[in-house]
């Protein structure tokens, strides 16, 4: 029986009971649901079919329910696509503006109190970054550190800001009522920053009475600070490569890795690593 297990995100191209059973003969041991995109019909279609295929196939396949977490976007562009040229400044507002090269609104009104002045904020999935250099009431001005091209409705990353806003949104309820209700194998929680984001989950797992096992997904800084609280509490580690690579220099990488390994290899839990498999990056330090 093979120690290493191999996870894989069940998506449009993907999703028929055929490509499942293959993808099952082919080595896959759990079936990820992300419930970032997708209807609830299209998840509940992914666990029927994958416990078919299994079930045909004489083989056990695990089903992930992976919860959004609080996802902090920019808003709908004025004309679109718009260029962000290294070395100017754009300002990120709380306020419902359409966007252009020089302002962004934001989805998150607090970002104003929490945001402090030098720290880093990506913009689409890493590509642009930014760095805080004044803040008002409602906005922030920020110099464009590495530029690009942005369109509406781009996710924003904060790896120095704390932020207050729950781990578990609304919709994150929501949907683990619907992963418990299908009886999903585990639950992983997006944007992991302490252990009590794990142990609110796993309270509201329990009054479901279900006892699904929780992963704990290490995306932020914030989380390897707390990395021996988090591992404590938490049923699998999931070490979030791609996301990790964005916001982590490499001395950080490299002592927040030595803290994970040894984390991990003490208390003996499972670590899953998902992203940027195939090309190297600074987060390989944590593997």
């Amino acid at each position: 029986m093979k120690s290493t297990k191999i996870v894989c995100t069940i998506g449009p191209s993907s999703h028929d009971e055929n490509t499942i059973a293959e993808m099952i003969k082919k080595g896959m041991n759990i079936a990820r649901m992300n419930l970032s995109h997708g209807s609830y019909q299209f998840h509940s279609e992914t666990v029927e079919m994958t416990r078919k295929a299994s079930e045909m196939l004489h083989e056990y396949t695990g089903i992930l329910l992976d919860l959004q977490g609080p996802k902090i976007r920019t808003g709908k562009l004025e004309k679109e696509p718009v260029v962000l040229n290294r070395g100017d400044k754009i300002t990120l507002t709380t306020e419902e503006t359409p966007g252009d090269w020089k302002r962004l609104s934001i989805n998150y009104s607090l970002l104003p109190e929490e945001a402090e002045i030098g720290e880093r904020i990506f913009l689409d999935d890493g590509n642009i970054e930014l760095t805080v250099v004044d803040i008002h009431e409602k906005s922030i001005v920020c110099s464009i550190v590495n530029g690009g091209v942005i369109r509406s409705f781009r996710g924003i990353n904060l790896p120095d800001t704390k932020i207050s806003t729950p781990a578990l949104t609304e919709k994150d309820i929501k949907d683990l009522d619907f992963g418990l209700e299908m009886e999903v194998d585990y639950i992983a929680l997006s944007f992991v920053r302490r252990p009590e984001d794990i142990i609110d989950l796993k309270e509201r797992i329990s009054k479901k009475r279900k006892d699904t096992p929780v992963v704990s997904k290490i995306e932020k800084p914030e989380a390897i600070d707390n990395i021996d609280e988090i591992i404590k509490v938490s049923d699998a580690i999931l070490i979030a490569r791609g996301d990790l690579d964005q916001v982590l220099s490499s001395p950080t990488v490299a002592a927040g890795g030595l803290l994970v390994t040894g984390g991990i290899l003490w208390t003996t839990r499972k670590t899953l690593a998902s992203a940027d498999q195939l090309e190297p990056s600074w987060a390989g330090a944590l593997l």
